[in-house]
């Protein structure tokens, strides 16, 4: 933390004097680099929150742009967003300080027997605890509640604790964040070196203003479902459980937010450019790579918004162009209908 690190050197001075060795800790500065603008845009309201937790201390940090930071770092590539620096940063050598905090325990009568399995920790009568311990008993006057981990929850208060953050649409992981396995790690859209084969789009010009129609977007799927063509998403659904795969069981995170690589039924968050952009890749079983996307576009007539949806498909083989051929039919019937609900639900 901040305070930790104003007293780190008190610390290691007592540190070095009991234990003889010494653990610097050097404050240069750190940068924390993102690929992403919504990345970066998190990262910046992250400190944001710590500044306002510091109050008066303060908490400096400056966002640099890609430019910015390719004068600090030439080596940088073209697809790194930019980053965020903090001159409070700093880094004390993790071994070093194992090894101080091992030596000062033994210059102070410590035994430290590596492996040995508590068997036992109970209060002893005049204050203190006995623990049992690799066969042996210690007993200890000092108070150990701090050492402890805190008793676990009873199934019926998790249970209770998981389901009202469910309904107060506040849950900060998911377990489809994690299904399918090294999703991060699937091809991007944007690192394509060209676009895909197919492409399928409509669109609708609004007065209504890009926050309204982003958060809108950003409601799709889930139990607030696909508009009016709702049905025939859950049957694409249904299908792709036939062939083993997500299918729409995992739902959302949250019913009307959405972050970076979150999970939207059988969708996952590749890009979120607020007010502007989303664009969500398919983890269905498919015969090739689609991507859909929603874009928030001013009218160059000042007219208001237009908003977009566009399907790409990267087709594997014959199966692939059979498949896009068949469901082209369909296209104009659900992406019309899913701007108008969108635009309509603004």
């Amino acid at each position: 933390s901040r305070h930790a690190s104003e007293v780190w050197a008190d610390f290691a001075a007592e540190l070095e004097a009991t234990g003889g060795v010494p653990v610097p800790y050097a404050r240069t500065g750190g940068l924390l680099i993102a690929l992403e603008e919504a990345e970066l845009a998190a990262n910046i309201v992250t400190l944001e929150g710590l500044r306002r937790e510091a109050g008066t201390n303060g908490y400096d940090f400056d966002v640099l742009d890609h430019a910015a930071l390719a004068r600090r770092l030439p080596q940088i590539g073209p697809d790194v967003a930019g980053a965020t620096y903090c001159p409070h940063d700093g880094h004390a050598n993790p071994l070093k300080l194992l090894h101080g905090l091992h030596a000062g325990f033994r210059a102070r009568g410590g035994t430290y027997r590596a492996g040995a399995p508590v068997a036992d920790i109970a209060a002893r009568t005049g204050g203190g605890f006995r623990i049992q311990a690799g066969g042996e008993t210690v007993e200890s006057s000092r108070e150990l509640e701090q050492l402890l981990p805190a008793p676990p929850q009873g199934c019926k208060e998790a249970l209770v604790r998981a389901m009202s953050r469910e309904e107060q649409d506040r849950v900060a992981t998911h377990w489809s964040d994690a299904y399918p396995p090294a999703h991060e790690l699937a091809m991007k859209l944007d690192e394509l070196p060209a676009a895909p084969r197919f492409r399928a789009s409509d669109f609708r010009t609004t007065p209504k203003s890009a926050p309204a129609l982003f958060a809108s977007v950003c409601r799709i799927g889930g139990r607030e479902g696909w508009c009016n063509t709702n049905w025939m998403w859950r049957m694409r659904g249904a299908i792709d459980r036939l062939f083993l795969g997500v299918g729409t069981a995992r739902g959302r995170r949250c019913e009307r937010t959405l972050q970076l690589h979150d999970a939207v039924d059988f969708w996952r968050v590749e890009r979120l450019e607020k007010d502007a952009r989303l664009l969500l890749r398919a983890e269905m079983k498919l015969p090739g790579k689609a991507w859909l996307e929603f874009r928030i576009e001013p009218e160059p007539a000042g007219g208001g918004n237009r908003l977009s949806v566009i399907a790409w498909f990267a087709p594997h083989g014959w199966a692939g162009w059979l498949y896009w051929w068949f469901f082209v039919p369909f296209h104009w019937l659900i992406f019309n209908d899913l701007v108008r609900g969108i635009e309509k639900r603004a």
